[in-house]
């Protein structure tokens, strides 16, 4: 039995999901035959688990998708789309975001590129690479106030610093977005 002071411990010491699981270890006795050193091992594995899940879970969210379930699992491969399934589920191991390559998804309006951005930023999500998601007339929008208030500058680096930054609907910009364009360009590491 462990004293209820040890898990209160574990919670001040931000441990709250491991307490958890120690205490249904606990109080499962499917577990009393168990070694010390197999306990161990689960109770990591299981934390381990579970803050994976957290980060993947967390980074998701701060990407800004506007469809959070895209997935490269979900996308429609119909011969008639024309898409190359190896080439997508090679970018999907995200190899790109490591080697700071660019990827452009081209097509006609309506076929979902929008998905593909997205279902390619979750897989980054997914592989722990921090991910920004944003429409390029939102991102034109911040950049002319940024421009009006004199911040142009702090603007421009919340856009550099994740490893994948997705800049939806690029080519539907107005004409007057190629200086903004060129300043987020310049501004990349």
């Amino acid at each position: 039995m462990i004293a209820e002071q040890t898990y209160d411990k574990m919670r001040r010491m931000r441990l709250n999901h491991l307490a958890l699981t120690l205490r249904q270890m606990c109080d499962n006795p499917a577990y009393d035959d168990l070694t010390f050193a197999e306990r161990i091992g689960m109770l990591i594995d299981t934390e381990w688990d579970y803050r994976q899940s957290h980060k993947t879970s967390l980074l998701g969210k701060r990407a800004g998708f506007t469809d959070p379930n895209a997935c490269v699992e979900a996308i429609d491969y119909r011969p008639e789309r024309g898409l190359d399934k190896k080439k997508i589920l090679s970018l999907a191991t995200c190899g790109y975001v490591a080697a700071r390559h660019d990827v452009l998804v081209l097509g006609k309006t309506g076929v979902g590129k929008s998905f593909i951005a997205q279902a390619l930023g979750n897989a980054a999500c997914r592989n722990h690479h921090s991910t920004t998601y944003i429409r390029m007339a939102s991102l034109l929008d911040e950049i002319a106030v940024a421009a009006s208030t004199g911040t142009t500058r702090q603007a421009l680096d919340g856009y550099v610093k994740p490893a994948l930054l997705i800049i939806d609907d690029s080519c539907e910009a107005s004409h007057d977005s190629s200086n903004a364009e060129r300043e987020v360009m310049r501004s990349s590491p």
